[in-house]
């Protein structure tokens, strides 16, 4: 149901006349014949039917004016990268992949990808999976006090130096068609001090709205900024299509140097 008594404006507004077959179709739910001395606007009109439909899920009901409009939806703002799943060290972890596809109800879940967010923030649900899966492989190295935002924090000075990075489990995301994202430790950890090392991956909270003082995203995963450094990212708007590689590192180059654009890479739609 949609208030239609403050601020709403609408040229396509068509109320529904006493009679006329719209409110004859409403059966039961329409009671009686309106008239409005404030009209006409979207709400109150003369010689409306009026309505009292009932919610089963909120258990209210209300009263209106019997009326029809054009009501445009959005499509979900980006592109969904669909991730099918997520490993570390080879290892498959158990998620709830439901979240990884947008819902048609309301476009919740999914992957996308921001440049304007630093960090690769994921559902909360996932994110604990992630962080108890990544620290049972890393068990070997001594945790420290976490430094926000994150809360996987190791001593640096037990983690080895490899051309990736630090030497830490990778971590791949399994998208469509099986091509595999695979960020390795100079994109998921994050050296917050001298000594310090942490996983470069945050908590997004739930998908929906639940209280002002609990973080919610509608987006599953958000891939930040620090996950897509070194990594070459190609956009085909027209064919919907996503290309990227592996870490620049293992060419022994980076996105500051000059490297071969025409190099493979894999694609997903």
């Amino acid at each position: 149901m949609i208030s239609c008594q403050k601020g709403y404006v609408s040229s396509t507004y068509k109320p529904s006349r006493c009679g006329s077959a719209t409110c004859n179709r409403a059966g039961q739910i329409s009671t009686s014949c309106n008239d409005c001395v404030k009209g006409p606007k979207p709400g109150c009109n003369n010689n409306t039917c009026s309505v009292s439909p009932y919610n089963p899920f909120t258990l209210r009901s209300t009263g209106g004016e019997l009326a029809q409009d054009i009501i445009a939806i959005h499509s979900t703002n980006g592109h969904n990268v669909g991730t099918r799943s997520i490993k570390i060290n080879n290892k498959a972890l158990k998620l709830n992949t439901t979240l990884f596809s947008i819902s048609a109800k309301d476009g919740t879940g999914g992957t996308k990808i921001s440049t304007s967010q630093p960090y690769t923030s994921l559902e909360t649900s996932i994110y604990k999976v992630v962080v108890g899966e990544f620290s049972k492989a890393l068990a070997e190295v001594p945790r420290v006090k976490a430094v926000a935002p994150f809360s996987l924090c190791f001593n640096s000075t037990s983690i080895g130096i490899t051309r990736t990075g630090p030497a830490v489990p990778q971590i791949d995301l399994v998208l469509q068609n099986n091509n595999v994202w695979t960020i390795f430790g100079a994109n998921s950890m994050v050296k917050v001090r001298n000594g310090v090392l942490c996983l470069g991956f945050v908590d997004g909270g739930k998908l929906y709205f639940q209280d002002f003082d609990i973080p919610y995203s509608p987006t599953a995963i958000t891939i930040g900024g620090h996950q897509i450094e070194d990594n070459l990212l190609e956009f085909d708007l027209v064919a919907s299509r996503l290309g990227f590689t592996s870490s620049l590192l293992f060419s022994q180059t980076s996105c500051s140097f000059k490297f071969n654009f025409t190099s493979n890479n894999a694609y997903v739609e």
